[in-house]
């Protein structure tokens, strides 16, 4: 009667804080099997949990990443409609519009294709940008093409791109910077050391009042590492098929 092994290393982080949090909950709905592990053991190992969970959100998409790609989405789209309709110009009968649509393509020929620069680099660059076709040279032609409006907007854009980075940046500094792969290993290593020790309590244990306590939690522990061997291999005879297609 013993809980069974399992190679937590091959766990993708996810999984590995799943099932500590798995092995927490079980461990504390037995104050007998929690006693055993003295409470300084047993802090130590949810100061190792949390420094994992901590180490987990810092690392996981923040809401302002989905926003900010939002935002760069929309500011590309207005970039590109603005490039087209000076573009559209170059075919006017108008000779002001077409004068106009010629000056400003020189400009945006100048700064190139925004979109497929680096996001920081882009949004200095738009700023730049506006501020060229802000210039009382330039502005009459922004007007006589009717793109105040497109222009204002894009600078809302990319001034909201450049508040979120902003603030993302904010955010992730009020987290503690923790090494998830470190935390990790400490937090397996702890498991691994309660394990021996409850397996070891469970053989020399003299008290017959104990054992049906000890069957039954590592009965249910060892369903909680069958269910994760079972994902994990799996995985493995996935990989290998797709390896065998290839």
């Amino acid at each position: 009667m013993e809980i069974k092994n399992i190679d937590l290393r091959t766990m993708r982080n996810a999984e590995q804080f799943q099932f500590h949090t798995e092995f927490l909950n079980t461990t504390e709905r037995f104050g007998l099997i929690q006693s055993k592990l003295t409470s300084g053991f047993w802090n130590e190992y949810k100061s190792l949990y949390n420094l994992v969970d901590e180490a987990l959100k810092k690392i996981f998409k923040s809401d302002f990443t989905h926003l900010m790609n939002e935002v760069d989405k929309k500011r590309d789209k207005l970039f590109a409609g603005i490039y087209l309709i000076i573009k559209g110009h170059l075919n006017t009968w108008d000779q002001g519009n077409l004068e106009s649509a010629r000056k400003l393509k020189i400009i945006f020929d100048t700064y190139g294709n925004l979109s497929k620069k680096p996001r920081d680099e882009q949004s200095s660059s738009i700023y730049n940008l506006i501020q060229d076709l802000r210039t009382p040279e330039n502005h009459g032609h922004v007007a006589s093409l009717n793109l105040v409006t497109w222009v204002n907007t894009l600078d809302g854009r990319n001034k909201e791109y450049i508040r979120l980075k902003d603030e993302r940046y904010s955010e992730e500094s009020r987290r503690t910077d923790v090494n998830l792969f470190e935390a990790r290993i400490a937090a397996d290593e702890k498991y691994y050391e309660a394990v021996k020790l409850v397996n070891a309590f469970a053989l020399t244990d003299n008290d017959e009042a104990n054992v049906p306590v000890y069957k039954e939690y590592i009965s249910l522990m060892n369903a909680i590492v069958d269910n994760y061997k079972i994902k994990l291999s799996k995985r493995k005879s996935n990989k290998s098929e797709e390896k065998t297609d290839e």
